[in-house]
């Protein structure tokens, strides 16, 4: 055989694998498609238990997803409902306003849910995924002002760890709410896991509106009179401070414009001795929003009341949430946005 042939042939060999050749991946690649493979399995394994016991999960987690998945998605209005409300806020309103006792007020017509989320006082998302199933309201009251925050860059977005983490990982806290769950259970797992579904159905039911009894500071559900705390501010006037211009305001506007709602800004409520109480020439005040004329504010920034009212230090308890709904159903109709 000529040298030409045998350097042919060896080339040959180089180019296409043979059973005399190691066909598979390098040492460094076979790593790391190992530890992808690992960490995807994990991944999938964490995720079904994730999505499989969600009663697991932190009241608030639990609320907040039932609100999101299971109320707005679902029809909250039929055409006999002339008017259609809808309330926002933070914990305070998850557990301050009571739907059935607003609409109570009024003559028949009037349907209202309490869309108020736990440790979270964004008002776009929760909004937007009930205009899109179809849950157009006729008034939107906003319990809590809108930020000044400007329209979020693709930067701010990056930015944004927590919500990033969140997409990638959702069941990131998985091990500390299993821990937590075992240790609030006393081992009566199934009962446990019961009464979480109960108190879900139970806030659906109530249409949002949640009695946070886990964080009551007394069995009995109120506070004593002389309740206290050295953060609170007695002789301070706290006012909300509601921006001119911020993006929310602007979608909240446009989105007001498209669907044929009006916005309004209603008070709060505080805890007496957290804060001094809003000054009485706001009491009856019904202002315009500048620039925007289907947005109000009604009322004044907040209303204070008693201790006895407050389960724990910022959450009413079922009697100062009658209290506050009725005051507000009793402003609401003054302004006689409902007639």
């Amino acid at each position: 055989m000529q040298k030409e042939d045998v350097e042919s042939l060896h080339a040959l060999g180089t180019a296409i694998p043979g059973p005399a050749r190691d066909r598979g991946l390098d040492a460094p690649t076979r790593a790391i498609a190992g530890f992808v493979l690992i960490a995807s399995l994990v991944w999938i394994v964490l995720h079904a238990c994730y999505t499989a016991f969600p009663m697991i999960r932190p009241g608030a987690d639990i609320v907040m997803e039932a609100k999101f998945e299971s109320l707005v998605k679902a029809r909250l209005f039929s055409s006999e409902d002339r008017f259609r409300v809808l309330v926002f806020g933070n914990s305070k309103t998850l557990a301050g306003f009571r739907p059935e006792q607003f609409d109570a007020a009024f003559k028949p017509g009037v349907h209202s849910y309490n869309l108020g989320l736990p440790g979270d006082a964004r008002i776009l998302p929760i909004l937007e995924a009930a205009l899109a199933a179809g849950n157009v309201p006729t008034h939107v009251l906003l319990t809590i002002p809108w930020d000044n925050k400007p329209k979020p860059t693709l930067l701010d977005r990056l930015r944004d760890d927590e919500s990033i983490l969140y997409t990638l990982v959702p069941f990131r806290d998985l091990p500390r709410d299993i821990v937590a769950f075992i240790a609030t259970s006393h081992f009566q797992f199934r009962a446990r896991y019961e009464e979480s579904r109960q108190e879900r159905d139970r806030m659906l039911a109530q249409r949002g509106w949640y009695f946070i009894k886990g964080q009551r500071f007394f069995p009995s559900g109120e506070l004593p009179d002389d309740y206290s705390i050295p953060t609170d501010h007695p002789d301070e006037f706290l006012a909300r401070d509601v921006p001119a211009r911020s993006f929310v305001l602007s979608e909240l506007e446009r989105l007001s414009r498209a669907y044929g709602f009006k916005v309004v800004l209603v008070p709060g409520n505080m805890r007496r001795h957290a804060q001094a109480s809003a000054p009485a020439a706001d009491g009856q005040r019904s202002v315009a929003v500048a620039d925007h004329p289907d947005m109000r504010i009604i009322g004044p920034d907040y209303w204070i009341y008693p201790p006895a009212d407050y389960a724990d230090s910022v959450h009413l308890n079922p009697v100062g949430a009658s209290e506050y709904t009725r005051d507000l159903a009793r402003l609401v109709a003054d302004s006689g946005m409902l007639n």
